[in-house]
């Protein structure tokens, strides 16, 4: 029986992840001891351990360690809950491996958020974004939608968009999907299709498959067709019979006929999207420090393009001048996440930090403000988890670099819902650092601290998790280094490895020392690397051709895109790309405008 069950699962080995590492000293402890817990789920039981239990799920620790009557029982009951799931997410406790049974996928995920055992969620992440196809993209995407894994559900509805055409006529789930699904995808701003014929058949097939229900959704959905564009109509006028037990709908339906085949097109225009453009991602550059001001202004590279460009090239419409910041930033922290690009606070003075949160909407072209960060900061950093916005460490006023992070929530389309809140302390204080996210973990490399020495520290946050735990540390304690993320492989470039010496003690320090101290400053050209999937420390990649710091990087079209910067010679407007594959750096055109200290993003276009 055991060996027919392993060959319908699929097995997830995750023993080798760093972050998971913490578990063995608990799960050590545990086995030396006989289970003290058993959980029945319908005729089967799963021993365990409370000690272990408690510590990773929010569920049985409310149970155990409040007054509830469950405390002091040795054996609970689990109803409602698949027990094949319930025991892949225990065992995974134990082994940091997950098995997933066929079919099962839904459950363990539903598990995993009864349990509220947050460490799995990247986990679970990973694999349904590993999963996706076709066949599965609605599932997928209504699923993760469902448990609030928006990075996966946005994922999964980038990739309905561009193979609607394939999904809508082969998959089932298509059919089954909710009406506020289909209507979503029919007003997206990129569907994919061949034509607008292709549309209202998919339109009316999926009325169709329960028509008794659908037809009410009828006019919604033709309210996002560009009926000018259909030629179709004596089919359209045959399928009519489908609503022969629904006059209201009938009548609808057949004037709408007949308004299209006069081209009189009396739909609201507002919800009209663009058919059949692939999405495109750009090499967005936005503010920074230049040769003498900071700047405000944005600038794109299009992959295979010619140079950078101030005009935003849209595929729906005429190529645009990007918008300008609304405030400068000196210093800012920048986060971006598929169309948006935030930029927050940064340095008003040299004494003052600035609290002002904006983002950039490179579809709508515009930037406007959000709820201001608690207290001001400059060289933060941040990133995007889902539709949450981090940002940790910086100085704070009077030069103080922090350990502290706050967080945002947001909708997702660069709303915010609520207002900043407190996040859990890194274990360093640090500043001008990098902050990525990978499947939903945090991890914070690098920077200054609170000496103003560069540091090699490198730390993590699991999801739910109140205290950040230590990773293996870069080759090399630097600062004001660009960091980009590659299939799960963080890459760190150039930046400074000497102490930082801030504006306000310069002076004194070159009357000092000269006006070019040699210890103010070492700018590199070395290139690091750590596999969250296998290593366990930090590897040395090819050298880039030019020393630089306070560059940025981005990843598009798997390639490391890096730009700008500063080294001996003074502002750069240099860019190059880096192919993680051969380990080799090319370079491209460079930027309009040499800058520092900016924000660099792939960003969706249509």
């Amino acid at each position: 029986m055991e060996s027919e069950e392993r060959e319908e699962s699929e097995e997830f080995d995750f023993s080798e992840r760093i972050f998971f590492s913490y578990l063995s000293e608990t799960v050590g402890n545990c086995i030396q001891t006989p289970y003290d817990l058993r959980l029945n789920v319908g005729d089967n039981v799963i021993p365990c351990h409370k000690v272990l239990l408690c510590q990773e799920s929010e569920f049985f620790q409310l149970m155990f360690n409040t007054d509830m009557m469950e405390k002091k029982q040795d054996t609970i009951t689990l109803k409602d809950v698949s027990y094949k799931a319930a025991k892949s997410v225990i065992n995974f406790l134990y082994l940091r491996s997950l098995v997933v049974p066929e079919n099962e996928m839904c459950e363990i995920v539903k598990v995993v958020d009864m349990f509220q055992i947050h460490i799995l969620r990247p986990v679970c992440a990973e694999i349904l974004l590993n999963s996706c196809s076709v066949s599965n993209l609605i599932s997928i995407h209504c699923l993760a939608s469902q448990y609030r894994y928006h990075d996966v559900a946005d994922e999964a509805f980038e990739l309905i968009l561009q193979n609607f055409s394939e999904l809508a006529r082969t998959e089932h789930d298509f059919l089954e999907a909710s009406f506020e699904l289909i209507l979503k995808i029919f007003r997206a701003e990129c569907l994919c299709c061949a034509n607008e014929n292709e549309c209202i058949r998919a339109i009316l097939s999926w009325i169709q498959f329960d028509v008794s229900a659908r037809h009410a959704h009828l006019v919604d959905l033709l309210e996002t067709i560009i009926s000018a564009e259909i030629s179709c109509w004596n089919e359209l006028e045959a399928r009519s019979y489908m609503f022969a037990n629904h006059s209201d709908a009938l009548d609808f339906y057949i004037n709408w006929i007949a308004r299209g085949k006069k081209q009189a097109n009396d739909i609201r225009r507002s919800n009209v999207r663009i058919r059949g453009k692939q999405l495109l991602k750009v090499c967005v550059a936005a503010g920074g420090t230049g040769v003498d001001r900071s700047l405000k202004h944005v600038e794109v590279k299009v992959p295979l393009g010619a140079d950078w460009s101030q005009m935003l090239p849209y595929q729906h419409a005429a190529a645009a001048p990007a918008a300008a910041m609304i405030h400068t930033h000196g210093w800012p922290a920048y986060a971006a996440r598929n169309r948006l690009l935030y930029v927050l606070g940064g340095e008003i003075t040299l004494d003052v930090k600035s609290r002002v949160v904006e983002v950039f909407d490179v579809m709508k072209n515009a930037w406007r403000e959000m709820p201001q960060l608690p207290i001001g900061l400059t060289c933060a950093a941040a990133t995007c988890v889902d539709h949450r916005l981090y940002v940790s460490g910086g100085y704070e006023d009077f030069h103080v670099v922090t350990n502290k992070v706050y967080y945002l929530e947001t909708d997702g389309q660069g709303n915010a819902v609520g207002e900043w809140k407190n996040g859990p302390q890194m274990q360093f204080r640090r500043a001008s650092h990098a902050l990525v996210n990978i499947n939903g973990v945090l991890i914070a490399i690098g920077g200054v601290d609170s000496n103003l020495m560069p540091t090699n520290h490198v730390e993590y946050l699991l999801p739910g998790k109140s205290r950040w735990l230590k990773m293996p540390a870069l080759i090399d304690a630097r600062s004001h280094f660009a960091c980009a993320v590659f299939q799960k492989k963080i890459f760190v470039m150039g930046g400074e490895n000497r102490p930082h010496i801030p504006e306000w003690q310069r002076s004194r320090v070159v009357s000092t020392f000269g006006s070019q101290p040699e210890f103010i400053r070492k700018h590199l050209f070395t290139v690091e690397m750590f596999d969250t999937e296998s290593d366990v420390c930090w590897e040395e990649r090819g050298n880039m051709r030019r020393s630089r710091t306070k560059c940025a990087a981005t990843v598009l079209n798997n390639r490391v895109y890096l730009a700008g910067g500063f080294n001996e010679t003074g502002l750069m407007d240099l860019a190059t790309i880096y192919n993680p594959e051969t380990d080799l750096w090319h370079p491209i055109t460079s930027m309009k405008f040499r800058r520092a200290n900016f924000g660099l993003a792939a960003l969706n276009l249509y």
